[in-house]
């Protein structure tokens, strides 16, 4: 009876601090049913006694005041006590009952939360990917390339501009440099005409490239095509 008065205690114990566990519940339960076969066994052996003394003890004795008061008080107590455990046993039960309902209902209402949780999630998710479908790193770098680009464009045609201004007589007049496609400067731009008139077949072809620029067997053709290439129209080359 310790053992189980202890454990019951245990077990209210875990309750205040909070909902039981799976185990504190079960282990709650089998106390209860422990509890419950004592009280049984109890009223058992009380109306046991009561039958001995009714059947053995009460004829033996003069049929007094104090006896029939005693068989009275003894069988309104039986009815009591059987009363007070089926009143307990209702109570127990329903009370477990709601408890384990309780916890079920709330453990249901947790999990149907997360749920819902993550599939509102994912869906904004999928809403937000359908929406913005490319990274803002990825157009964040974009917009840096293209404003990179459009920088290059400027500075090209201000270059372009100027060096449209060169006549066949100024050879050594500083040509303004042509950014490359991608942004950077070639080393292989010439300083001025008579450099680029310089050039051998190989370095001419080369710096073609560098500018991507259709390139031809003809050196004078190159020539051309690239003084076109940084804004120069009417400078005549010599065959």
């Amino acid at each position: 009876m310790s053992t189980t008065l202890d454990a019951s205690a245990t077990a209210v114990e875990a309750n205040a601090r909070g909902p039981l566990s799976n185990s504190d519940a079960a282990r709650l339960a089998t106390v209860m049913q422990h509890t419950l076969g004592g009280l049984d066994t109890t009223l058992k052996i009380f109306n046991e006694q009561s039958s001995v003394f009714s059947a053995g003890v009460a004829p033996e004795m003069d049929r007094t005041a104090d006896i029939q008061d005693l068989q009275k008080r003894l069988n309104d107590h039986s009815k009591t006590q059987r009363r007070f455990i089926r009143g307990a046993k209702k109570t127990i039960r329903e009370d477990f009952k709601k408890t384990i309902s309780d916890r079920l209902r709330n453990d249901v209402s947790a999990q149907i939360k997360r749920e819902v949780a993550m599939q509102v999630k994912d869906q904004v998710d999928q809403q937000i990917r359908d929406h913005i479908p490319t990274p803002l790193e990825q157009q964040a770098l974009d917009n840096k390339r293209q404003i990179s680009k459009i920088k290059a464009s400027l500075t090209n045609s201000e270059a372009r501009a100027k060096n449209s201004t060169l006549q066949a007589s100024n050879l050594d007049e500083p040509l303004m440099p042509i950014l490359k496609p991608d942004g950077s400067k070639s080393h292989l731009f010439p300083a001025d005409l008579r450099s680029l008139f310089s050039y051998e077949p190989d370095m001419t072809k080369a710096l073609m490239k560098d500018f991507d620029i259709e390139e031809d067997d003809s050196l004078q053709v190159n020539y051309g095509r690239f003084m076109r290439h940084i804004g120069i129209e009417n400078v005549q080359i010599a065959g």
